[in-house]
């Protein structure tokens, strides 16, 4: 994602059992991420919508890039 967003990486050690990606791969070894795309904290102003969507409108075509190579290694 960092390819596609600039985004950096969080480190996984930092596990927050309340959440769903983390209990995903914490519980059954599968990928996950959570994509932070907002300046604010939850739920975003409807203003930042569109900035919002044109910086991160490509994430979606990515992610499918990315499962689609995992099935198929």
């Amino acid at each position: 994602m960092y390819a596609v967003t600039g985004y950096t990486l969080e480190p996984v050690d930092d596990l927050d059992s309340g959440g769903l990606k983390d209990w995903a791969l914490g519980t059954l070894d599968i990928p996950s991420l959570t994509i932070e795309i907002g300046t604010q904290d939850c739920p975003l102003p409807i203003e930042e919508f569109s900035s919002t969507w044109l910086r991160n409108r490509s994430v979606l075509a990515a992610i499918g890039r990315w499962v689609k190579a995992i099935e198929q290694a």
